[in-house]
């Protein structure tokens, strides 16, 4: 994705919230391509107790703070010759905001 996509997502919420919306899974559903949150509700309608259990453990380890200290520092200890590789902080900020963002739509399929 380029940079100036990246710099609309991170000030418009509604595009990011587009954005992750859009996301598709990999994995099929009786033949149907679905989005990764659809196919976590279907799931939960087949296992609720499993898919409860799971998001509830996933809510409790779920630490913002904690998130965004690995992602802002995930290349700090990057040689010198390798800088060019070093990740935007703009692009770091996407990162974060679409963990939480998807953790949160996560939590909210159990509520």
């Amino acid at each position: 994705m380029g940079n100036d996509k990246i710099v609309l997502l991170n000030k418009d919420s509604m595009m990011m919230e587009a954005y992750i919306r859009r996301g598709d899974s990999e994995i099929h559903w009786e033949g149907e391509k679905v989005n990764h949150f659809e196919l976590i509700k279907r799931i939960k309608n087949e296992h609720p107790d499993i898919v409860r259990k799971i998001i509830t453990q996933v809510k409790e380890k779920y630490n913002v703070p904690e998130i965004r200290s690995i992602i802002e520092n995930v290349d700090i200890k990057l040689p010198e010759r390798l800088s060019i590789n070093k990740l935007p902080s703009n692009r770091k900020e996407f990162v974060i905001k679409l963990i939480t963002l998807r953790i949160e739509k996560l939590m909210n399929i159990i509520q």
